[in-house]
């Protein structure tokens, strides 16, 4: 698929650009731009199910214009740096090329976590634990919910974690 060359407004942000670009029908339900690279999920119409898009926007100021392409997921894209809060509000799929490149998200999401430490204090699924430590070989961390309560933290869970002050 190519891309396409369009004026560029001043201060405009990414997703609005792409936005432009877009049926008025369409809807960015997420967004998030890594490295240059914009990651979306997208409900093409109303009522219909969410699917992800990679769109490469590229800049020239001197000349007023920027260019973009737009990708989409059963495209599997090889840019697989997608984050989870957009990887997670995607709807289900059957298409194996999209879901090979969700996989490959995922998996890069996981790695790239960093090692949780303990007293670390996380938030999952909006509430509030205290690791522990190491719960021991693949079984992931050990982790506190503020009531007291003790779980288990599996390493594929990790990346689902934000580590709060």
């Amino acid at each position: 698929m190519g891309s396409v060359v369009i004026p560029l407004k001043k201060g405009a942000k990414a997703v609005d650009i792409v936005k432009s670009l877009m049926s008025s029908r369409a809807e960015v339900v997420a967004s998030k731009s890594v490295g240059g690279v914009l990651y979306m999920a997208l409900r093409m119409e109303p009522g219909r199910r969410v699917v992800g898009a990679v769109a490469l926007i590229r800049r020239f100021p001197a000349a007023g214009e920027v260019e973009v392409k737009v990708m989409g997921e059963e495209e599997n894209p090889f840019y697989y740096d997608c984050p989870s809060e957009v990887l997670g509000v995607l709807g289900p799929s059957d298409d194996a090329r999209a879901l090979a490149w969700r996989a490959r998200c995922a998996e890069r999401n996981f790695k790239k976590a960093s090692p949780l430490m303990p007293n670390d204090k996380i938030e999952l699924s909006g509430r509030r634990y205290v690791v522990l430590g190491k719960a021991g070989g693949r079984y992931g961390y050990l982790i506190r919910a503020e009531d007291g309560k003790l779980f288990r933290l599996p390493l594929n869970r990790r990346a689902d974690c934000n580590i709060v002050a």
